[in-house]
């Protein structure tokens, strides 16, 4: 009766809060003096003077656990109830641990081992359980083991860190994950998502060898950015396909069959049970997709715009021509100057110096170049070509910039 007081009080206030828990029969949140606490946790015979405890939970490999609902739910169901049960049964006998929550994928244990255990209670005891229970249900298995707790105060921690691991799965294909191994690097943020999404896109649009490339590159990015939340993940995949997508009808890319494509690739990224998965499906689609919208008839000016300016973003600091650029736009000269700024409302020579300005303005911002060496790496031969040009277009000469930057940076 003791255990089972323990985990009617104790339970919810581990996935809620410590010292609120849901009254059993009104269901309303009731309040816990910490002393009661203290007693419950005597009662259920935890003592953290010589244990620790540390939330575990275990499921179905999401992966299979996907397949077999696809094909039956009523067995998934099933599986999963006899799991639970054996699961409870092999902590209970065992003497390590009970239930604190079940739902559709996983059941929460509250592992509680002897402190001597707690370098490789994984190995020891874990590890044993998971591999009769595969053998028992005849499914693979997946545990994610939380953080350990030693206090009252850490348990909901451990709760909490245990179902962050099982979600690793998708990420890390590893069939026992522990939190206190997981090594998450923020190396990506917001913008290089859209800056490599760009990227991706002028691949297309300039029908680039390294086009695949950089498409891989983007969903490799939303997995670092995304660690962790596998739903988050997809979603944002399907994001990434409906930008590039927008941009391919905006640049009239798409064919007849186009919108069928998309909608089976935003079906099939949903069903991704794993990154490695998730990157294939995408991997295959703009493999197959690609070819055919490369060889859709002659590109419309809005097309040929875009990559000439491509062009120039990527050799601004070079010297370049009208005749040059007519070439690129398979035009001639008087008729892609007319062309380039009806599309972008301003002439070639205007946008070529709009380039160069800006990434002068970046040097003298983040370098320590010298005025002589910003001006070669922009393009201009001449110095004070290059003043004249800085001083039109922001009011100030570059020195003056870099020393007004410098002096809101010393504030």
């Amino acid at each position: 009766m003791a255990e089972e007081y323990f985990i009617d009080r104790v339970k919810e206030s581990i996935c809620n809060s410590l010292d609120h828990i849901l009254d059993p029969e009104s269901r309303e949140l009731c309040w816990i003096p910490p002393a009661d606490m203290k007693q419950a946790l005597r009662d259920a015979g935890i003592d953290f003077s010589t244990q620790f405890a540390a939330g575990i939970s275990i499921g179905i490999r999401m992966d299979e656990a996907h397949r077999i609902r696809l094909e039956n739910y009523q067995r998934h169901s099933y599986l999963n109830d006899f799991l639970y049960d054996n699961v409870i049964r092999e902590f209970s006998e065992a003497g390590i641990g009970f239930m604190i929550r079940t739902d559709a994928s996983q059941i929460h244990m509250l592992g509680v081992f002897p402190k001597e255990r707690e370098a490789d209670f994984v190995e020891v005891c874990i590890v044993p359980i998971l591999q009769r229970l595969e053998c028992l249900c005849k499914v693979p298995l997946c545990a994610g083991i939380g953080m350990t707790a030693v206090r009252p105060g850490d348990l909901k921690n451990a709760y909490r860190t245990s179902r962050y691991a099982f979600d690793l799965y998708f990420f890390e294909e590893c069939p026992i994950i522990c939190f206190s191994d997981v090594k998450q690097e923020f190396q990506y943020t917001q913008d290089d998502y859209w800056r490599l999404l760009e990227e991706a896109f002028q691949g297309v649009l300039l029908k680039r060898d390294d086009t695949m490339e950089r498409i891989d590159r983007v969903v490799d990015v939303i997995g670092s950015i995304h660690y962790g939340n596998w739903r988050s993940t997809q979603l944002r995949t399907m994001n990434f396909t409906g930008e590039l997508a927008g941009k391919m009808r905006q640049y009239h890319l798409s064919d007849s069959l186009f919108f069928e494509m998309q909608d089976a690739l935003q079906e099939k990224v949903l069903n991704a049970m794993t990154m490695r998965e998730l990157k294939a499906i995408i991997h295959q689609h703009y493999k197959e997709l690609l070819p055919g919208l490369y060889a859709s008839g002659r590109p419309t000016t809005s097309m040929v715009v875009e990559r000439v300016k491509c062009y120039m973003r990527e050799n601004f600091m070079n010297d370049i021509t009208m005749q040059e650029l007519a070439k690129i736009a398979c035009v001639s000269p008087n008729y892609f100057s007319h062309m380039f700024k009806n599309e972008t409302g301003e002439n070639y020579k205007s946008y070529l110096t709009n380039l160069r300005m800006e990434q002068a303005r970046v040097l003298l911002e983040e370098t320590d170049y010298c005025l002589y060496e910003i001006c070669d790496k922009v393009g201009y031969r001449n110095v004070r070509t290059f003043v004249d040009a800085f001083k039109q277009k922001y009011s100030v000469s570059p020195g003056n910039y870099r020393k007004l930057v410098q002096g809101k940076r010393d504030m």
